[in-house]
């Protein structure tokens, strides 16, 4: 029966945090007619970037951000809104969890990084990027989400 509770905890979990993915995902994105980056965050999104950038320790990052992000930031301001989005459906309703939660996995790890010199944020990547590998490795799309249905069609799937 606590292995229950748990499954139901943990899935609880992950629809509050697809859920907010989900939300953050929509916000930065506008429909013309195809889902692509806001002309809003399109403008937004370098400026807090190279603010990050500016103040980042970690010259790997900081490089990474002025030399990659920066010159390309539609291009990533489209891909990371498009990614809180997949990952935001994916744990929201359970459906191919793993796959959301490694692709979260990596949203919170990268923002993170970018981040790593503010310790007001320092903590809420970690908890996100642990939450991330939970849902991964208790498959909790099998508890409340599609998962579970895909999971009796197709037992052996990795992906679920």
């Amino acid at each position: 029966m606590g292995t229950q509770y748990s499954d139901r905890g943990i899935s609880l979990l992950r629809i509050v945090v697809g859920f907010w993915f989900l939300k953050a995902g929509l916000s930065h994105l506008a429909w013309t007619p195809l889902p692509w980056v806001s002309e809003r965050w399109a403008k937004i999104m370098p400026k807090v970037v190279g603010g990050h950038a500016k103040d980042n320790p970690i010259p790997l990052v900081k490089g990474f951000l002025e030399e990659i992000v920066l010159p390309n930031s539609n291009i990533f301001a489209g891909m990371s809104s498009l990614g809180e989005l997949c990952v935001g459906l994916s744990l929201t309703f359970g459906i191919a969890t793993v796959l959301g939660g490694v692709g979260g996995f990596f949203l919170a790890a990268s923002y993170g990084l970018m981040t790593i010199y503010k310790p007001s944020s320092q903590g809420f990547h970690l908890i996100l990027i642990t939450a991330m590998l939970v849902f991964v490795v208790t498959r909790a799309g099998r508890t409340w989400g599609v998962d579970s249905i895909l999971h009796r069609i197709k037992p052996g799937a990795w992906i679920w």
